[in-house]
């Protein structure tokens, strides 16, 4: 599938097409191709727009270009501006005079901002709500004054939200980069906010709250359930990153009472609530941890540095603007790529839950930059004992954490990616970072790229065919000298009766794998098979000659023979 057909089929919203990549000269093609192909169906493009000059002025040639007089253009229920690229929420002009509880309802609904962006100044219309269906007010009858002259300033806020301006650039989807979740919760209500930090600048891009509920839970409870809340949104958040997968996800809390709970994976308490929300994050944990390599951490934040806690604290407009930096960008030593975690000053864990919050050895082992693996390699004579080996280890390091994750394919991911990383390691860092270098001549001649488990694997024209699995049409990459290449190879051997070079070279890529000089790194291989040299070399006995010649009076020449 080429990236038109994909924008097409994946980035239209009702009748909104929305676009975005690095670079200008990709976006201008795109455009100009999905333009061309929209037309042969008799679908015309117009109202588009841009915050690239160039890309803006092939718009303005073929008479497309959005002209109505304004500097902004409504995109997904938002204001954008393309010559700031930057969002706003669309404005709305909320009546102070709302003095029942229907209408204070009606006008707070408003506000459209399906990214949270203002969160902390919108959910106080929620948090308003609760208070007056608390106080059992009815929904045509006047509110107590107490809650009027809250509605009143919380009116002037909301309609000032659109004063407010957000950077639209969160992150590059070619680039690397981490996930930090920031948890709180209060008596009144529970939140958590997003952060990507990619190249050190680190930018908001989701958030969510609830209000608590009616019947009144305790504290350590709602943090608890912010944290499934943001698990619960996690899924959504990465399948809208498209081709961003982040190197690691951070979930940090400022009760230390959850983490204790997190950590170790036990509630010492007959809240049936807690423990069962306890198994839930447990098993969402271990799904992204089969479907990233690797599982999020918890982490302890004091609540200074906590930006979910503007979400519970809840701002006027004013403080809004002051706690802006904090609320849009994260913590001050979020972009610097070195977070600070307090582990050492937390009287509320144990000992052993202290280690375990500290520990971070398995993101390096797991899922780090520079894989390596603790086992020799080339001590194994096998495949499958370099996997069960290296399964028993995964297994030893995520039980520390309690946490239930497919251990064989994890272990098989470390050890392609030790692999890949030892011999493509210029490789790799173009697909990461390919801004301003040369395109290596691999990866030019196999359109390598880089999947979700961070393995390299190769592309080209079978990935256009409809009659194989994924596997097969995007193999994995492997190196032509290296141990793990040799124990596949044999083990592919292995499966098809020790047949031919041509046999096995198939077998390999059937299982999807595949081997630059492919052939010759197979026939060098199964020249040290054991099985198929002790075959081979079998002496062959020839009869003998002389029982098959004729006598000589049985022999008949021609009689011009000797002549």
């Amino acid at each position: 599938m080429d990236n038109c057909r994909f924008l097409m089929e994946n980035r239209f919203y009702v009748d909104n097409l929305v676009m975005s990549d690095d670079n200008p000269d990709e976006l201008c093609r795109l455009y100009a191709l999905s333009r061309e192909r929209l037309l042969r169906g008799g679908f015309e493009l117009q109202s588009c727009n841009s915050d690239h000059v160039g890309i803006r002025g092939e718009m303005e040639k073929h008479g497309t270009l959005s002209v109505h007089g304004n500097n902004w253009e409504k995109v997904l229920g938002y204001r954008y501006c393309p010559l700031s690229d930057a969002l706003h929420v669309t404005p709305v002009n909320c009546n102070p005079c709302a003095c029942t509880k229907r209408q204070i309802l009606g006008e707070t609904a408003k506000v459209y901002d399906p990214l949270s962006l203002c969160l902390p100044v919108s959910l106080q219309g929620r948090i308003l709500l609760s208070r007056l269906l608390k106080g059992g007010v009815a929904w045509d009858v006047l509110v107590p004054p107490e809650y009027l002259s809250l509605w009143k300033k919380l009116s002037s806020d909301l309609s000032e939200l659109g004063t407010i301006s957000f950077p639209r650039r969160a992150f590059s989807e070619n680039g690397v980069g981490e996930l930090f979740l920031f948890c709180d919760a209060s008596p009144e209500a529970y939140g958590s906010a997003a952060y990507t930090v990619q190249d050190g600048h680190s930018y908001l891009v989701f958030a969510k709250a609830r209000v608590a509920p009616l019947k009144r839970k305790t504290l350590p409870t709602l943090e608890l359930m912010v944290v499934f809340l943001a698990f619960r949104c996690l899924p959504t958040i990465l399948r809208s990153f498209g081709r961003f997968s982040p190197s690691e996800i951070h979930v940090a809390t400022d009760s230390q009472v959850v983490l204790s709970w997190l950590v170790s994976g036990t509630i010492a308490s007959k809240n049936l609530l807690a423990r069962n929300r306890l198994k839930d994050i447990q098993q969402m944990s271990g799904e992204l941890g089969s479907a990233l390599g690797f599982v999020p951490s918890f982490r302890y934040i004091p609540t200074a540095e906590n930006p979910a806690d503007l979400i519970t604290r809840g701002l006027t407009m004013q403080k809004f603007r002051t706690c802006f930096q904090l609320w849009c960008y994260g913590p001050s030593w979020l972009s610097s790529g070195s977070a600070p975690w307090a582990t050492q000053e937390l009287p509320c864990l144990s000992r052993r839950s202290q280690e375990i919050a500290a520990f971070q050895e398995e993101q390096t082992i797991l899922h780090g930059e520079e894989s390596r693996m603790v086992l020799p390699l080339e001590r194994f004579s096998t495949l499958s004992k370099l996997l069960r080996v290296t399964t028993l280890v995964v297994k030893f390091i995520y039980r520390l954490h309690r946490v239930e994750v497919d251990c064989e394919k994890l272990a098989a991911i470390l050890i392609m990616k030790t692999m890949q990383h030892q011999v493509y390691a210029e490789e790799i860092e173009f697909l990461l970072d390919s801004s301003g270098k040369t395109v290596p001549g691999l990866v030019r001649a196999l359109d390598l790229f880089i999947n979700s488990d961070g393995l390299i694997r190769s592309g080209g024209r079978i990935s256009r065919s409809l009659h194989f699995n994924v596997e097969i049409k995007h193999p994995i990459l492997l190196a032509k000298h290296h141990p793990v290449t040799r124990l596949i190879i044999m083990d592919a051997h292995d499966r098809c009766q020790h047949l031919g070079v041509a046999s096995t070279l198939a077998e390999l890529r059937r299982h999807g794998y595949w081997v630059p000089k492919g052939r010759q790194a197979v026939k060098t291989v199964l020249a040290s098979c054991a099985l198929c040299r002790k075959y081979n070399a079998r002496q062959v006995m020839l009869p003998n000659v002389a029982t098959f010649l004729l006598p000589v009076s049985n022999w008949r020449f021609p009689s011009n023979t000797w002549e």
